[in-house]
């Protein structure tokens, strides 16, 4: 098992946003349980990121308009999103002592997968446990979100590790956007969210964390998926390859 010593600052910053692998992921995940310490410098990195968007984006619209510079002044090197953001943060935290809970999130938060990823992140182990639908119920209704969406869902319905549980209907921006629940064999709530998308061309299955659970995401044939829950990031990309080749 991995040190918690050896997880350094900038492990944990990329951690939360996302960028590492999944046998880094994995091993931080594993950190996280049995380190409170290790926790305690994790939400120090956290960044309340919707309250600090909000306070930014008043102060740009109160501040002046900014004065035309010499050409010559706009070679300057250019420096890394994350260093900027992470500065105005800071200065906003200390200027008015914002005094609440942390979150985490891995992008920019108009992206639907980060409002789909801090849905999910409500469920616990019981809310599907008593979830019981029948299997002719199962049918009806994802006929009646594949209808909705434009794409064929009864495939998702069997899985040979994954428990189907249910399926609803979701929207983000005025686009459908469907969640299909499963259970993992160990009980931990997973859910597909489908929605369509803009991007064109097709998007291999790719891994990472979100709202700090395992996640893979890709785009086919017009539309973008997501699977996530739990923290067994080898389950979830396996179980994303097979969701990939069944839908």
């Amino acid at each position: 098992m991995m040190k918690s010593n050896t997880i350094t600052d900038e492990l944990l910053t990329a951690y939360l946003d996302g960028e590492t692998d999944a046998e880094m992921s994995r091993n931080i995940a594993v950190a996280l349980q049995t380190d409170p310490d290790l926790r305690a410098r994790l939400e120090l990195h956290s960044m309340p990121v919707g309250d600090v968007r909000l306070a930014f984006d008043r102060l740009l619209d109160a501040a002046p308009e900014a004065p035309e510079f010499p050409p010559h002044l706009y070679h300057i090197r250019s420096i890394g999103r994350k260093t900027v953001f992470a500065a105005v943060a800071a200065s906003l935290i200390m200027g008015v002592g914002l005094g609440i809970a942390l979150t985490t999130s891995q992008k920019n938060t108009s992206d639907w997968k980060d409002y789909a990823a801090a849905y999910h992140a409500l469920y616990v182990e019981g809310t599907l446990s008593t979830v019981d639908v029948t299997e002719t119920d199962q049918v009806v209704q994802l006929a009646s979100l594949s209808e909705i969406l434009g794409q064929d869902l009864n495939s998702a319905r069997v899985d040979r590790v994954l428990q189907f549980k249910r399926g609803q209907l979701l929207g983000y921006q005025g686009n459908p956007l469907i969640q299909l629940a499963y259970l993992t064999p160990s009980g931990d709530p997973i859910a597909l969210c489908i929605t369509r998308t803009t991007n064109e061309g097709d998007q291999a299955v790719s891994t990472g964390t979100l709202e700090r659970m395992a996640a893979a995401e890709w785009n086919r044939d017009g539309f973008s998926y997501l699977l996530i829950g739990g923290t067994d990031y080898d389950l979830i990309e396996e179980a994303a390859k097979r969701l990939e080749q069944s839908i």
